[in-house]
């Protein structure tokens, strides 16, 4: 038992020394603009958007996310209308932008009206 509890501290003692060798040297405001090509149903077009973060909350070791308790921010216009972060159907989960290894991953963001989706989900296929 005491083996195990030991190499426990060394281990979290090796990780704790490896984030700390890879910390950022200044945290930046990182901002991305994407266009979403819609090209099937009734609503075909481009419509365009934007996300921004801080990037001091990564490391750029394995995978990481940042959502909107990291300050994440989303703009997204569709259909002359104007959505954000708060307009995510899984709204406060949701949206989180990924990485792995300091890589762009990308951006997880779902708007939809919950009233359809909820009427969908309980309405049978006639066919």
């Amino acid at each position: 038992m005491k083996l195990v509890k030991s190499l426990s501290i060394a281990t979290l003692a090796a990780i704790s020394v490896a984030a700390a060798e890879v910390m950022p040297t200044q945290a930046a405001t990182v901002k991305y603009n994407f266009t979403a090509n819609v090209t099937s149903g009734n609503n075909l077009g481009q419509y365009l958007g934007s996300f921004e973060y801080d990037d001091s909350f990564l490391t750029s070791l394995g995978l990481e996310t940042v959502g909107i308790e990291d300050g994440l921010k989303v703009t997204f216009n569709y259909l002359d209308q104007t959505f954000t972060e708060e307009d995510d159907y899984d709204f406060p989960a949701y949206p989180i932008v990924s990485f792995d290894s300091g890589q762009l991953l990308g951006l997880s963001y779902f708007v939809a009206d919950k009233f359809t989706i909820a009427g969908d989900l309980d309405t049978p296929d006639v066919g």
